[in-house]
């Protein structure tokens, strides 16, 4: 679990022990003898799909803009998802 727990602050996620045994269920992920964490091929497989629907979907949201535009917009959102979690985090407090 500290393994999945490394990662999860980089995007807000919360690891539950629910999570991970449901992961383990679907066959997603596995365990080694050490007690750590993996993706096993199908969870690899999930993930590369996931990845190309995301890459899909942003390309076509971001269709006739200039790449400078582009960075523009990235930024922004950057800085209204930073400030959305800032107010989340001090209304969770």
């Amino acid at each position: 679990m500290s393994d999945m727990q490394t990662i999860a602050p980089f995007h807000d996620w919360i690891v539950t022990p629910e999570a991970v045994a449901s992961l383990e269920q679907q066959g997603l992920v596995g365990r080694d003898e050490a007690g750590g964490f993996h993706l096993t091929l199908p969870g690899r497989q999930a993930i590369i799909e996931e990845i190309a629907i995301l890459k899909s979907g942003e390309a076509d949201a971001l269709e006739g803009l200039d790449p400078s535009e582009v960075q523009v917009l990235k930024q922004l959102l950057r800085r209204i998802s930073r400030k959305s979690q800032d107010r989340l985090d001090a209304v969770l407090r």
